[in-house]
């Protein structure tokens, strides 16, 4: 990878984590005027989940297609995006494994595809398997908005996404 696209990548993804942290604290300065407001306290939900799953590596893997030709810039979006979409899907489904991988490595690993039935395949793989997946749909330069899915993000253990996803190679 060319060191300026890496630089162009890092640039884009600090820039937005910090005007997200910009914006939540403008915001949650203008709430306390409202008396039925009260932000989310995560940390009373999130107790000390390592001891149930201790064997257990969590990771989020994202799929993008091959076949769209996206730019890295297009991927980096559709991966930050997606990852958004699977922690919410992951919330949902399985709380107390999220928060394990929260409290650990967090890791997350991008892989590639190359057509659209393959991505599918992997999608409709993951729903049967009860994996929390999200799907994110192509949009370029906020034309056109492509009805066919760009990347999807898979959430669990090792033992959950590797038959599903182990088989792909990582995005380059």
């Amino acid at each position: 990878m060319d060191p300026l696209q890496l630089l162009y990548i890092a640039g884009s993804t600090l820039i937005g984590g910090l005007t997200g942290l910009f914006l939540a604290k403008r915001k949650q300065q203008q709430q306390p005027n409202n008396p039925t407001f009260s932000p989310p306290k995560y940390e009373e939900q999130e107790e000390n989940f390592s001891h149930n799953f201790p064997n257990f590596d969590a990771k989020m893997v994202f799929v993008a297609r091959k076949d769209l030709k996206m730019t890295r810039s297009e991927v980096a979006s559709l991966v930050s995006c997606c990852t958004l979409r699977t922690f919410d899907a992951a919330y949902m489904i399985n709380r107390p494994l999220l928060f394990h991988w929260r409290q650990v490595a967090q890791a997350k690993i991008v892989t590639c595809c190359q057509s659209e039935e393959e991505i599918q395949t992997i999608f409709e793989t993951a729903t049967a398997m009860d994996v929390p997946v999200a799907m994110m749909n192509l949009k370029r330069s906020g034309k056109e908005q492509l009805d066919t899915p760009g990347v999807i993000g898979l959430f669990g253990t090792r033992e959950q996404v590797d038959p599903i996803t182990g088989h792909l190679k990582l995005y380059n």
